[in-house]
């Protein structure tokens, strides 16, 4: 899982790729994505239609960032086999908005 930094009120693009075993993007089918904010006990959906394909095995979505700490992403796929994908980031506190 890499990790980037965003600040409160932003809204971060989060892009994800399935490849094959060649390590090229792959057709999928039965892409579903969650996330879990900071403080969450369990992660959140993100309903279907929020979810983007751009172009073989890529697959995106936007995602508002109202509060700092620790997020993370998860792309999963159905087919051709079970896959998942997962990203991590932090909101950083603003120093200027309270």
């Amino acid at each position: 899982m890499s990790t980037s930094y965003f600040w409160p009120g932003e809204t971060v693009r989060v892009r994800v790729t399935f490849a094959g075993e060649d390590g090229q993007p792959t057709a999928v089918t039965g892409v579903a994505m969650t996330y879990r904010a900071p403080g969450a006990t369990t992660p959140t959906s993100i309903a279907a239609g929020s979810i983007v394909a751009d172009g073989t095995g890529v697959f995106y979505t936007d995602l508002p960032l109202p509060t700092s700490g620790d997020w993370a992403v998860r792309a999963t796929c159905a087919t051709p086999t079970a896959s998942a994908v997962e990203i991590g980031f932090s909101v950083l506190p603003s120093a200027v908005l309270a």
